[in-house]
């Protein structure tokens, strides 16, 4: 069986790349530190983001001139680092809401998790790719999309702009902050 790397495995489509290999029976490991939560320092930690529709526009190059493309990899990331309290301010502005960043107590995270039907497993990958890149090197931003595409790729803050209304509906009814974890 062939060993798989993801890069990006918190964002949507690692995650429901590692799902899915899971659904196919691949095994993979995931590798992930854990520092002390009273000490954290990882939520200054940065991240690249992509959103999907700029894989799909690269998807769309690459399968139409797979030649050119053959045996090459692409790392795709927007152009911004941005760390997940800058997140939770872009989403704030962006929504109209107050949005605060929590870091997610695991031990909690986990249990509220059982107690919704979650299976253990699923739930242990999800901490794992929630933390792991937070204790690696700051990532880089790569030109590949607008290299590939000739459109350079979306920001968050465009993200959030063009997902408003569905982002809006999905806090409607909330009294307190929304606390994004």
């Amino acid at each position: 069986m062939k060993n798989i790397f993801i890069t990006g495995a918190t964002g949507n489509v690692g995650t429901a790349a590692l799902a899915a290999l899971a659904n196919l029976n691949h095994d993979f490991n995931v590798i992930v530190g854990v520092k002390d939560p009273a000490n954290d320092q990882t939520k200054l930690a940065k991240f690249t983001l992509i959103d999907v529709r700029d894989i799909g526009q690269v998807a769309a190059v690459v399968l139409t001139n797979t030649q050119q493309h053959l045996c090459k990899a692409y790392e795709l990331t927007c152009s911004e680092k941005l760390n997940f309290q800058e997140m939770a301010n872009e989403l704030s502005t962006g929504l109209g809401l107050k949005i605060k960043y929590e870091s997610p107590n695991l031990w909690r995270f986990f249990w509220q998790k059982r107690r919704e039907n979650v299976p253990a497993g699923y739930i242990l990958v999800l901490i794992m790719l929630h933390y792991f890149p937070r204790f690696q090197t700051e990532p880089n931003t790569t030109d590949c999309v607008e290299t590939l595409t000739g459109q350079k790729p979306r920001s968050f803050e465009q993200f959030v702009a063009d997902y408003k209304t569905q982002l809006q509906l999905q806090t409607r009814g909330l009294s307190r902050p929304l606390t994004w974890a």
